[in-house]
Parts: structure tokens; sequence; C-alpha cells
């Protein structure tokens, strides 16, 4: 009896440490939209999409304004366990002369981060 006792307490303790298991593979971010350097009007389409070698757990997205980056006109942040994913929406800034935004791109967690930015402008 103690014997099965001791191996269910065993199974116990490997399926609690197998529950969210972190790969430790790469990750390609490609931002489809908007593009580095180009100049769009708002509202300004979105689409990033990210593929893992093993699984993505955390994805942040941001665009602010580079002159002042408390300016975020997009903010997305979500804990997913997939290989890939993609994220599409649409970027709205009332902005009265050009203004140069960063889109800045997050993936993983803990010491298994990926980041990516780049500058575009909205007219």
């Amino acid at each position: 009896m103690k014997n099965k006792v001791l191996l269910v307490a065993f199974m116990a303790i490997g399926i609690a440490f197998t529950g969210c298991k972190k790969e430790k593979g790469e990750y390609d971010i490609e931002i489809n939209s908007p593009e580095k350097d180009m100049s769009y009007s708002s509202p300004v389409p979105l689409d990033v999409h990210i593929h893992g070698e093993d699984i993505i757990h955390d994805i942040e997205i941001k665009v602010f304004q580079k002159s002042d980056p408390a300016v975020v006109v997009f903010d997305y942040d979500n804990h997913v366990e997939v290989k890939d994913f993609e994220v599409t929406d649409v970027i709205q800034a009332n902005v009265i002369i050009p203004t140069i935004f960063t889109i800045w791109v997050k993936v993983g967690e803990d010491d298994h981060v990926k980041e990516y930015s780049h500058d575009f402008t909205i007219m």
C-alpha cells in the first residue's frame, strides 16, 4: 500500500511540473503592416505574424509616438500557447502633421524573449 501511495505522489508531482512547459526555440516576427519607413493616413492596417519553432507563450505589441512613447495608439498583450499566431487590427491616430510612430513587438517570457521594432509615419 505504501508503494502505491508513493507512486501516486510521484505521478502527481510529475504532472504538476509539466503543466505549462516552456520550450526554448526561436521566434520569427513578421510585421507585414505597417511597413518600415512607409507613410500612411489613419486608420493604418496592422498585420503581425509570429511563428515559433516551439510554443509561443507571451505576445506584446505596442504602437507609440516616437517622440513621446507615452502616447500609445495601439496596445496588445496576450498569453497564448501556440506555434503560429497572427494579430490583425487597425491603428487609429488623429494627427495634424506627419508624425513618426514606432511599432514594437515582444514575444516570449523570462529569459527567452525576442523583440523587434521599426518606425513608420502617419499623416
